[in-house]
């Protein structure tokens, strides 16, 4: 894509970015003159710190840009993005889908010279990392070829500050001058730290005349003509002169033919039709026509393009824009199978076209219904679509009908994908009472859907075999069964469930209690949702539970609401009835045993309602841990405004209640936000992190309570930092609570792969305790640290692995690694299990040290004070600590190892048997207690050929 070329004879170039009206849609750069911006996605290896001057021969086709963001900060992306902060303006980022973003300049420099760019730019991020952000100006003449570098900077950018604004003024070399075609670009890359935010603002680009006369430059705009049933039509394209008509003027034009299905042949026009020619002008003119005779027919038929382009200008005249598309438009009716018109991708190749295609009736809605045929012997397409009549449809099911429209693309919501439809039907019923359309099975037997991939290319390539996006797209609007679901997540109050088929059979992730969770690289594409349409079959209704199994399903695949769907049409059963129990945890700490916890209460005040709850969650569930860490204590008024900012009463309506159960002596410590409203969250809540410790078991070593500070935590939680003194050994906790996801790109939408909202935010806060912790490790290597919270992003994201990969400098393990993946979650979004809350140790704290997900909030509805799971681990301190020289049991090379079937131990095995090379991976712990011949309770531990019994 080009815009339209800056005539710099006719006024100097200036773009700044106050006006916010210019860009309001997200990809959208027609309200700015002379550019475009682009994502610059070359590489699909996402490449670090590339030298900008070196991708001269990379274009990118990705036109790209954010509208309306906030927050340079937090906002992650990469690409291109219009910020309307305080001084508005357009800015480039690296990241892993934004490879070499760039803004691209389209100048026409005919009768000009010393051609001048000069722009600001300015640091947006005020994050503490520092990356090393390059930044390269370059130009090339014309549509096409190899860019020339002109400037480059190694790092436009500094940590810590949003500041910094770097003076860019570069004038082109001689070639540039009279050039009608001029492109300037301005490029990063994808630094290798978390990229930052670059904004190019105050563009300016003078110019001087070459004294020469104005010939001006000449430009083809696309046209187009409907083809009628005989004759000869005109199809008339427009060459305009602008930048000057000094003199007579002439280029040639070459029509190109490409035939096929979707393109134009030379049957397609009359005998006198003229393929190559010239354009002419004399002086003064500025517009003249180059008219190409069509041919009528009575053919059904795709529209067919061409390309007509320009050459060879002469007189001194310049070319701007040289290639336009002519469009022959059919206006025959065309009789396609269901499948030709949806075909093999997410939008049909016949949007627009009227068209005439037949099937038997599946379902009738209130506004249209669904249509199947009996395939085109495609599986790769789908065989039903759905017929728009916007009021409801006087066809049944079984009805055969013939259906005459024009194929449609509906889009439902912002970032969704369009759903393939025909509008604007004529109906007509030939026959009543059918069969219908054989419905597809899901599950075992039938077709399994892919279990890791939902998108690996961008939406590039059609792949129903490996990609889930693509796998359901190919059955929209089609009759399928679900072999007999296992739900994996409650009906929600719109009737939706999520479940997957055969019971689980073949799907990845499905954990213990009947949840399907979301581990690295696998956001569990086999998951489908299930959904009531009271007007297509009114005898469902749901309200099922996680690990409930049900009868099959059938119905109709849909997209709404930016996911895929099953419609229900028929009776569905429960076949087994699960009821979840709220899970107790096994940890309880002891002499030589600290036990810790995080728990986010979820907009906790004193005057709430749910303090009994928590309390005997932290009691009876959690058994009264001695140190937890909590999130989202709001001060005493809650919600609302003005008062004291401190959480203290809050915490103490929780101490009080769990006083009244009898348990512990919980003290709280915080330090409470400076100002109100500075840590997002719910208006004038002001949530914080805070700690209750059992004054009994701990001692809070006094004054040690402090907040990381620092960019990355503007409008978000600081980083609690505590000591606690236990057994004659001090833990340094470290109480994060991230920033929130929210406003990340759907999971099955438009733009894949999805934008994780506040991605950058969360790794430059991870970073922040990281300094942090470096800092303090400088000064006494052998500190007992753990970092526990609310990290609103997942173990296998870069907020985490800086602090967990040693490659990276991590010194901290993620104790829900004693877990099997599909056990790691805290919290249910959409159907996927997922860890959001986390307890990270250093070395100190790992031997021997035990962890438990306390399944109690998320996968449960009504009763709960929160959406969250609480997490607790178990560390051994103190003179009791396991020695790891004493009391080993070695099993050389292979063994049967008796462990029990106990929360911690080893998942649903009483035994593991096998030799070292089906072991788990080296220096992987396992708590078990393990067989009366040998008495007592110790951790197994694997390593490399051999596995070990720790006894304590």
């Amino acid at each position: 894509m080009s815009a339209d070329y800056w005539n710099l004879g006719s006024a100097d170039f200036s773009q700044d970015w106050s006006d916010k009206t210019l860009i309001t849609t997200t990809g959208d750069w027609s309200r700015v003159p002379g550019i475009v911006g682009f994502l610059g996605d070359y590489s699909t290896a996402s490449p670090t710190n590339v030298d900008p001057r070196t991708l001269t021969g990379i274009t990118s086709t990705s036109v790209n840009v954010f509208a309306n963001q906030t927050n340079p900060t937090t906002f992650s992306s990469g690409g291109v993005a219009e910020f309307d902060i305080a001084n508005p303006t357009i800015a480039i980022q690296g990241s892993g889908t934004a490879d070499a973003p760039y803004l691209a300049l389209y100048l026409n420099a005919s009768g000009r010279q010393n051609v001048t760019l000069s722009f600001n730019a300015r640091d947006l991020d005020a994050s503490v990392d520092n990356a090393i952000q390059q930044l390269a100006v370059q130009y090339r003449l014309g549509e096409a070829g190899i860019w020339t570098n002109v400037y480059y900077n190694a790092d436009v950018t500094e940590g810590g500050t949003a500041t910094k604004v770097t003076e860019v003024s570069v004038t082109l070399p001689a070639d540039a001058n009279d050039a009608g075609q001029l492109q300037v670009r301005i490029m990063t890359t994808n630094a290798g730290g978390n990229d930052e935010w670059v904004g190019i603002d105050d563009i300016v680009v003078t110019s001087t005349g070459s004294g020469g006369g104005l010939t001006g430059t000449l430009g083809i705009a696309d046209a187009n003509v409907v083809e009628g049933n005989d004759g000869v039509q005109d199809l008339t394209f427009t060459v305009s002169r602008t930048g000057g008509s000094d003199g007579a003027v002439e280029a040639t034009y070459t029509v190109g033919l490409p035939g096929g299905a979707n393109g134009a042949d030379a049957g397609d026009f009359a005998a006198n039709a003229a393929f190559t020619g010239k354009v002419s002008f004399a002086a003064g003119q500025t517009s003249a026509t180059i008219t190409l005779p069509v041919l009528g027919d009575r053919l059904p038929e795709n529209n067919e393009a061409f390309t007509i382009t320009l050459s060879s200008p002469t007189g001194g005249a310049q070319l701007g824009r040289a290639v336009a598309t002519g469009t022959i438009l059919n206006d025959d009716v065309v009789t396609l199978l269901v499948g030709q018109i949806q075909g093999e991708g997410h939008r049909s190749a016949y949007v627009g076209q009227e068209v005439v295609t037949n099937g038997i009736v599946t379902a009738v809605d209130s506004n249209g219904f669904y249509l199947q045929d009996s395939g085109d012997g495609n599986g790769r397409t789908s065989d039903g679509i759905f017929v728009f009549t916007s009021t409801p449809p006087e066809v049944f099911a079984g009805d055969l009908v013939s259906v005459a429209g024009r194929v449609s693309e509906f889009v439902g919501g912002v970032g969704g994908l369009s759903v393939t439809q025909i509008v604007t039907p004529t109906v007509d019923i030939a026959s009543y009472g059918n069969i219908l359309s054989a419905s597809t099975l899901i599950g075992v037997g039938g077709l399994l859907p892919p279990t890791q991939t939902i998108d690996d290319d961008r939406l590039t390539s059609y792949d129903p075999a490996t990609d889930g996006i693509d796998f359901w797209e190919s059955l929209e609007g089609m009759r399928v069964t679900i072999d007999n679901p296992l739900v994996v997540s409650n009906t929600n109050n719109f009737g939706e469930t999520d479940v997957v088929a055969s019971l689980g059979s073949g799907a990845t992730g499905v954990n213990d209690r009947g949840g399907i969770t979301v581990s690295t690289g696998d956001f569990n594409p086999e998951k489908i949702q299930i959904d009531d349409d009271s007007a297509i079959f009114a005898g469902y209704a749901p309200g099922y539970n996680v690990g409930d199994q049900l009868s099959s399903v059938s119905g109709i695949v849909n997209y709404a609401f930016n996911q895929f769907e099953v419609v229900v049409t028929d009776t569905v059963t429960l076949t087994k009835d699960v009821t979840l129990t709220r899970e107790t945890t096994a940890l309880a700490g002891d002499a030589d045993h600290l036990s810790i916890a995080t728990y986010n209460v979820e907009n906790l005040d004193a005057s709430d309602n749910k303090f009994d709850i928590l309390a005997a969650n932290i009691v009876y569930n959690l058994r009264a841990p001695d140190v937890i860490a909590l999130q989202e204590i709001q001060d005493a008024n809650g919600a609302a405004s003005g008062g004291s900012l401190s959480g203290a009463p809050t915490a103490n309506g929780l101490i009080a209640a769990i006083a009244a159960l009898g348990y512990g002596n919980y003290k709280y410590v915080e330090v409470a936000p400076a100002t109100a409203n500075s840590t997002g969250g719910e208006p004038n809540g002001n949530i914080r992190n805070g700690y209750l410790y059992n004054d009994d078991r701990v001692d809070y070593v006094a004054g040690s309570a402090t907040l990381i500070t620092g960019g990355a935590y503007s409008n978000s939680r600081n980083p609690l930092a505590a000591q606690f003194a236990f057994n004659g050994e001090t833990v340094t906790a470290i109480n994060v609570h991230f920033t929130s996801r929210g406003g990340s790109d759907p999971l099955w939408g438009a733009t894949q792969p999805p934008t994780d909202a506040g991605d950058a935010a969360r790794t430059a806060q991870a970073a922040g305790v990281k300094a942090w912790v470096q800092d303090k490790l400088a000064g006494d290597p052998d500190l007992n640290l753990a970092i526990l919270g609310d990290w609103n992003g997942f173990y296998f994201e870069n907020a985490q692995t800086q602090l967990t990969d040693p490659a990276r400098g991590g010194v901290f393990t993620n104790l829900n690694t004693l877990l099997a993946p599909e056990e790691r979650y805290s919290y249910l979004f959409e159907g996927n299990a997922q860890q959001l809350d986390n307890i990270l140790v250093t070395g100190g704290l790992l031997a021997d040290a035990r962890y438990d997900a306390v399944h109690i909030n998320s996968q449960f509805t009504g009763d709960r004070p929160t959406d969250h799971d609480p997490q607790v681990a178990l560390l051994k301190l103190g003179n009791g600590a396991a020695a790891v020289s004493e009391d080993v049991f070695t099993f050389a090379d292979s063994g049967r190892v008796p462990v029990s079937a106990d929360a911690g131990s080893v998942a649903d095995a009483a035994f593991w048997s096998g030799d070292a090379t089906s072991a788990p991976a080296p220096d992987i712990v396992v708590h078990a207690a393990y067989d009366d011949a040998m008495g007592g309770f110790g951790d197994w531990v694997f390593r490399d050929h051999h596995m070990e019994l720790h006894a304590y």
